[in-house]
């Protein structure tokens, strides 16, 4: 049985800490991390009172008092060297409600209210030289109370019990039964204390989710609101030129490279026998060009900005290009770049043509490039990871927050250029270099775009 009311629980189990964690394994704090949208965060402020009540535990309360089995005969210490064998007499009192609630303490309460073993522990830590004797009771008084199942069984409806007990020696049984001695007193005053501390714990619970639950989120909720106002500000800052729209991507497809010789240990083919070559997908050239084109507008922008943007995160800036990327399209139906990961952007073949596999035809992988690792990393094995076809276009964006730009931007390629699979590189399009890079078989070119976001004078 769990020990309850006592001054371990109320130094262990704090009922603010464990409702605040039932909070948190909710997922509600959760789901509001993860809105990208106002308009899914007014949702989820319009649903948040349904929510909150659904989380909401039941009071514990207690119920009728029976008498219950009694304990094993035991050894009672009277001092350091004598004692008396007693035996423990219990009663058991219906619990109700929530009962891991009961296993806490109200700790918004008042000061006067005292777990079950406070006279004892005061007794102990008196004593200059505390013996076995003040040892025993301060034991004897954490174990006033406890939870259990109901000992005999009763019926199935009464299916947890708080146990209390007193103990007695056999001249003490004689003298209650004789009528010199009661001991209903005991248990009548026990049952209510333990009452008391329940209607504590009720009553913060209802301060929790009448007025301290609902304020959190209504300060997590305007925070959320005022990081997303300022994130979609920043997407309508972004403009492209009018004049050069961007066509909607496009794939080629090919044989798989190498000769059509069989395989050793094959058969040849019979003279004229048909032979069908599976065909992969990739970015057309021009579309990768393009993609590029439009991220340096996009960079452009930011960089117009550096501030505002030195501030937002890796996940939020892939965020607003993915965005960018997709209203650049004319008359686009449907998003093309997709989401998938904490800072990537993908193009799906099957996106691009129904008839084609849900191959990774273009990544785009955005890093804060505070180091050579982090850029490293971020290539090998990360973007590499992503790679299921056998020509992938591929953008690493670094934001590059050092105040001398080119200098870091020089070493962040040296290192990237020390990757293993590294073979050439060549001019982009944009203005940023793509290197070339064999990853299993698989040629993988990647645009190295550098954009430059140093922080504002307020933010160094």
């Amino acid at each position: 049985m769990a020990e309850v009311f006592n001054s371990l629980v109320q130094r262990q189990r704090p009922l603010s800490f464990v409702l605040r964690r039932r909070t948190e394994e909710s997922g509600l704090l959760g789901r509001l991390a993860r809105i990208t949208s106002l308009s899914d965060l007014e949702k989820f402020e319009a649903d948040l009172a349904g929510a909150l009540e659904a989380l909401r535990p039941t009071p514990p309360t207690l119920g009728a008092a029976r008498t219950a089995s009694r304990g094993a005969r035991r050894w009672r210490r009277v001092d350091e060297h004598n004692g008396v064998e007693v035996i423990r007499h219990y009663i058991a009192v219906q619990a109700d409600g929530d009962l891991d609630l009961v296993a806490t303490w109200p700790d918004r309460a008042d000061d006067d209210l005292e777990p079950v073993d406070a006279s004892a522990r005061a007794e102990y830590d008196a004593c200059e030289k505390p013996g076995l004797a003040e040892l025993e009771r301060l034991r004897i008084a954490e174990e006033t109370w406890a939870l259990g199942t109901p000992d005999p069984p009763t019926d199935a409806e009464v299916t947890w019990a708080l146990y209390t007990f007193v103990e007695l020696s056999r001249d003490e049984e004689r003298a209650i039964s004789a009528g010199e001695r009661e001991i209903q007193s005991i248990f009548t005053e026990r049952i209510r204390l333990a009452n008391q501390i329940l209607e504590r714990i009720g009553t913060q619970l209802a301060d929790y989710f009448d007025t301290e639950l609902p304020q959190w989120f209504t300060e997590l909720i305007a925070d959320r609101r005022d990081e997303l106002t300022a994130r979609e500000g920043v997407t309508a800052t972004l403009a492209f030129p009018s004049s050069w729209p961007m066509p909607i991507p496009k794939l080629v497809t090919g044989q798989p490279p190498g000769g059509t010789e069989p395989a050793i240990g094959e058969e040849p083919l019979a003279e004229g026998t048909n032979v069908g070559f599976a065909h992969r997908s990739r970015l057309d050239e021009a579309t990768f060009a393009d993609v590029q084109r439009v991220i340096r507008l996009w960079a452009n922008s930011v960089e117009r900005y550096p501030a505002t943007f030195s501030k937002i995160g890796e996940d939020p800036l892939s965020d607003v290009l993915t965005a960018a990327l997709n209203s650049s399209l004319p008359g686009a139906q449907r998003e093309v770049y997709s989401r998938t990961g904490k800072s990537d952007i993908f193009i799906y073949a099957n996106t691009l043509d129904a008839g084609s596999g849900p191959e990774r035809v273009f990544i785009c992988e955005a890093k804060i490039a505070k180091d050579d690792g982090t850029v490293t990393r971020a290539l090998d094995p990360q973007l590499f990871s992503y790679l299921n076809t056998h020509d992938t276009a591929a953008v690493l964006l670094l934001f590059v927050k050092q105040k001398k730009f080119d200098a870091a931007v020089r070493e962040r390629l040296a290192a990237l250029r020390t990757v293993a699979g590294f073979i050439r590189e060549e001019p982009g399009p944009s203005g940023w270099p793509i290197f070339e890079y064999e990853v299993d078989g698989r040629a993988v070119h990647v645009c190295i775009a550098t954009v430059h976001t140093p922080p504002g004078k307020a933010d160094q």
